[in-house]
């Protein structure tokens, strides 16, 4: 397993991040978009979805996110 850390533009020039538990790249842009559809109602359209870091899932492992 892998911990993916991804960026998200929308068609509407806004921005997100997402950190996504997966063991293959194809799963992790599947999930991604499936939390996009939950969180936004009505779902944004996404523009361009791309994963920035990967590392290998394990106790300690994350991210830090600048806002």
């Amino acid at each position: 397993m892998f911990l993916y850390r991804l960026e998200v533009r929308y068609t509407d020039n806004t921005r997100t991040e997402l950190v996504i538990l997966h063991e293959d790249e194809e799963k992790v842009f599947q999930t991604a978009q499936s939390q996009i559809d939950r969180h936004y109602l009505p779902p944004k359209k996404v523009e361009e979805l791309v994963i920035v870091e990967k590392k290998p899932a394990g106790a300690g492992r994350g991210y830090v996110i600048d806002i």
